[in-house]
């Protein structure tokens, strides 16, 4: 087949699927051609080692433009355009060059991609979650009335016309996602419990086509494992890490670890200082390692004693499955993803809820009984290997393609 691959990512999970799923269809002979925006993150597992890459200005025309009133939102409607009229410009070429199929993904800005308005060829986009902000409490739900308690009638009155210009534009992002999901003849999602959010913010049917793991770059090391926990992602609120320095402060002192944060952020933020300071505030040794080389990554990823992973609603969660590639188990919340992807007692544990206890008490059974964490580690590699390998996602993501392609006949 001749694949258009379309993504506006940025460095992380999805990202590196992308690269890996590329990296799966190249080598079974398909003809792969990238193409993206310059607001996509052209450095992190860059597609233009593997195949053509055809990068397309798009950054200034989203940064420009509808400064005026910015508090009513007009940005939305300014990148939006921006954005439909590179998706257009990318889809005019695929039109024209023979492609059989397009596969899209998802878009740093919007989530859905809108390029599958304007491709002819059948095309799917892999998402790997709606814009989930736009239907969910994150942290509050966006769409709630703003408070009248202790406001005066003219500040209130002001402030609901600020609400109600504030939810028109976002009214119009929830259209314009839906108009664009709608344009695919195929959605695919990383998990079951994405299916379920696809399904809750479009009402549209989507399929699962599960990922793999390069058992290749992530190798267990069969490092000594060392007096530390790890976890992986943007220090952000909705990471979980103040669920890790909680769960860790009741760990007993004489045991408790260290916890190592392995971040892409790359600029120091209000945040962070303030997870630096709370986790000192509960005597929770806290090491923040940002934009590390792999060859470390994998080091620690290999020496520490449990990786800990608690995300608000992981939509699946590559970064369990690397750690347990490492040979590490995995301590995790049984929602979302990695109820899919982690079994108890072979590749770690779920807990039930946010248990803080709960939590401390299965850290506290990596450093009391001596093999555990050894055992489980050699155990997890071998789940992977097994079960989440790199072959099985791209069979996975070659079968929806195939199914595609095929129908144009």
């Amino acid at each position: 087949m001749k694949i258009a691959v379309w993504n506006d990512l940025r460095s992380g999970g999805g990202k590196r699927a992308l690269y890996n799923h590329v990296k799966g269809l190249i080598e079974r002979g398909h003809e792969v051609v990238s193409f993206c925006p310059d607001t996509a993150d052209l450095n992190f597992m860059p597609l233009s080692q593997l195949v053509a890459e055809r990068v397309f200005p798009l950054k200034d025309d989203m940064e420009n433009g509808a400064k005026w009133i910015k508090r009513l939102h007009p940005r939305i409607h300014h990148k939006t355009r921006a954005m439909l009229a590179h998706c257009s410009a990318c889809a005019a070429i695929i039109n024209n060059e023979g492609f059989d199929v397009l596969f899209a993904n998802s878009s740093t800005f919007s989530y859905m991609s809108h390029i599958g308005r304007f491709v002819k060829t059948p095309k799917l986009i892999y998402l790997g979650e709606p814009c989930r902000y736009l239907y969910e409490a994150k942290p509050e739900f966006l769409w709630k009335a703003p408070d009248a308690e202790n406001v005066g009638p003219v500040k209130y009155v002001l402030k609901r016309a600020k609400h109600l210009v504030r939810m028109y534009w976002y009214s119009y992002m929830c259209r314009e996602e839906y108009v664009s999901a709608k344009s695919y003849d195929l959605i695919l999602v990383n998990s079951f419990f994405s299916r379920e959010s696809v399904k809750r913010a479009y009402n549209l049917d989507s399929k699962v086509c599960y990922l793999g793991i390069d058992t290749d770059m992530f190798l267990y090391r069969q490092a000594e494992k060392g007096d530390y926990v790890i976890g992986m992602g943007y220090v952000q609120p909705s990471k979980g890490i103040e669920i890790a320095i909680n769960s860790l402060a009741l760990v007993k002192p004489e045991y408790r670890p260290s916890l190592i944060w392995v971040s892409n952020n790359n600029k120091k933020d209000e945040y962070i200082d303030h997870i630096l300071n709370y986790a000192k505030l509960n005597n929770v040794n806290l090491i923040i390692k940002t934009l590390i080389p792999d060859a470390e990554l994998l080091t620690l990823l290999s020496g520490a004693r449990v990786f800990l992973y608690f995300p608000n609603l992981e939509p699946f969660g590559l970064a369990p499955l690397e750690a347990n590639a490492c040979g590490t188990a995995v301590i995790s919340i049984a929602e979302g993803g990695p109820r899919e992807s982690i079994k108890n007692g072979v590749n770690g544990y779920l807990v039930n809820d946010i248990s803080y206890r709960e939590i401390a008490e299965r850290i506290g059974e990596f450093f009391t009984d001596k093999n555990l964490a050894a055992e489980m580690g050699r155990q997890s590699r071998e789940y992977v290997l097994n079960n989440w390998n790199l072959k099985l996602g791209t069979d996975n993501i070659e079968h929806w393609l195939n199914i595609l392609n095929n129908s144009r006949n």
